[in-house]
């Protein structure tokens, strides 16, 4: 808004200034045009007046003049005002007295309109020439013209770029209604609509990374639950040659079988699920403060079937508190922790420290670690790692993408590098002790 504002405002400022130049420039004209015709009448033209005037008249008094007939005659012969005013009418200075007497003079009344005098001695009068200024109308048509013409030129230069930019978002806007996803939207970055330009091209990478999601959702899933269907398949196929052979515990094998192939199916459809209401948008997180050091050991604690042959030691204070969501950070650092179970030895070390205005947390296992190459694929939905690895694991490269949201959401960060002090995967989150 403050860009749009200054820009419409210094546009105004130069249009105004142009007129004012354009118009002064035009008045000087017009000036100079009323100086041309203020000075039309010579001193031999008045002269010439008072010769004729003091011939038509006599010496005899007894001949009555009518001044005010002979002031309208004069005026619309010469189409200027004529009249004739006794000297007694006018005060004039004395200075005015004598130059007038010698010579025509021009004066400027209070109104700055010019009048001439000449001295009529033989009738005690004055000769007083008006000068009837006749307006311009090809100035006041130019004026009208001109003013017009820069309001539409100014309009023109302020919304040609404005209605360019919009051509641009309209044919990006086709182009995605045909399919082409990989439109960008280019405009310039000191336009007015550039936020919304902005925000059209996030919208747009959303969509790309959604409609990239349902792919990979549903490449993944049809190939995660195709190998246990296969495997339910041939187990119901053996099962039924068990019972034909009465084979009691083969039976029981097979039947074992399937149910844990159901198990991993619904545990594949879980987890999707819950990557899927990840995926869509961030929730409202509820900031409590928190003690990560509390949350690890509640974690530890309710997973201790699971961790009961691996030692995880915990390095923190209790004191140190996070502004965070509890429930999301707690299934993050769950997520962490199990996936170092699966392919530490036999130690997980959980690190958590301060630095400045940030935690830093760092969860460290025991086991091969992680390739290079891989260290950027563990974050990515349905991501698979090298074979041994996928198979111990028995996951569906689903939890480290959802450690990844939650961390987003928090502003924060997660990394993958070797172990400092053991030697396997290091898991480095950074988190603002108080979220923007």
């Amino acid at each position: 808004m403050a860009k749009l504002f200054i820009r419409f405002y210094l546009i105004l400022f130069v249009v105004f200034i142009s007129l004012g130049a354009v118009f002064d420039w035009l008045w000087a004209e017009y000036q100079a045009h009323k100086q041309q015709h203020a000075y039309h009448f010579s001193e031999k033209d008045i002269q010439t007046f008072v010769h004729a005037i003091n011939a038509i008249t006599t010496n005899d008094s007894s001949i009555s003049i009518d001044w005010q007939l002979l002031s309208d005659k004069l005026s619309k012969q010469f189409d200027t005002r004529i009249s004739f005013w006794s000297k007694a009418d006018i005060a004039f200075t004395p200075e005015i007295i004598a130059a007038v007497s010698q010579a025509p003079i021009a004066l400027e009344d209070t109104k700055g309109r010019t009048h001439y005098y000449a001295d009529m001695p033989k009738h005690d009068k004055y000769l007083v020439i008006k000068v009837i200024y006749t307006e311009s109308q090809w100035l006041k048509l130019s004026l009208s013209v001109l003013f017009y013409l820069i309001i539409a030129a100014s309009s023109w230069l302020l919304l040609k770029p404005l209605w360019g930019d919009l051509m641009i978002i309209k044919n990006g806007a086709e182009h995605v209604t045909q399919g082409k996803l990989d439109t960008h939207i280019n405009i310039n970055s000191s336009s007015f609509i550039i936020s919304i330009a902005k925000s059209i091209n996030y919208m747009l990478d959303r969509i790309r990374q959604l409609v990239n999601a349902q792919k990979e959702l549903t490449s993944a899933v049809s190939h995660e639950v195709k190998t246990p269907i296969a495997r339910t398949k041939f187990a119901l196929e053996m099962l039924k040659q068990k019972v034909e052979k009465g084979d009691q515990q083969a039976c029981v094998d097979y039947i074992d079988s399937i149910s844990e192939d159901m198990d991993q199916v619904d545990q594949l459809i879980t987890e999707m699920l819950t990557y899927a209401r990840f995926e869509q948008a961030q929730p409202e997180l509820n900031l409590i403060d928190t003690s990560l050091a509390e949350i690890v050991e509640q974690i530890v604690q309710e997973q201790q079937l699971l961790l009961q042959d691996i030692e995880v030691k915990i390095e923190g204070d209790n004191s140190l508190v996070l502004s965070c969501d509890p429930h999301f950070i707690q299934r993050a650092l769950q997520n962490i922790i199990l996936n170092a179970r699966k392919y530490c030895q036999h130690n997980i070390l959980v690190q958590i420290t301060k630095h400045q205005d940030e935690f830093v947390l760092a969860i460290e296992d025991d086991g091969q670690g992680i390739m290079d190459s891989d260290k950027d694929k563990v974050f990515v939905a349905f991501s698979r790692l090298d074979q041994s690895r996928a198979k111990e694991s028995g996951g569906f490269g689903l939890g480290l993408a959802i450690v990844k949201k939650v961390i987003d959401w928090h502003q924060g960060s997660i990394v993958v590098k070797d172990g400092e002090i053991l030697t396997g995967a290091r898991f480095e989150i950074r988190l603002p002790i108080y979220l923007n």
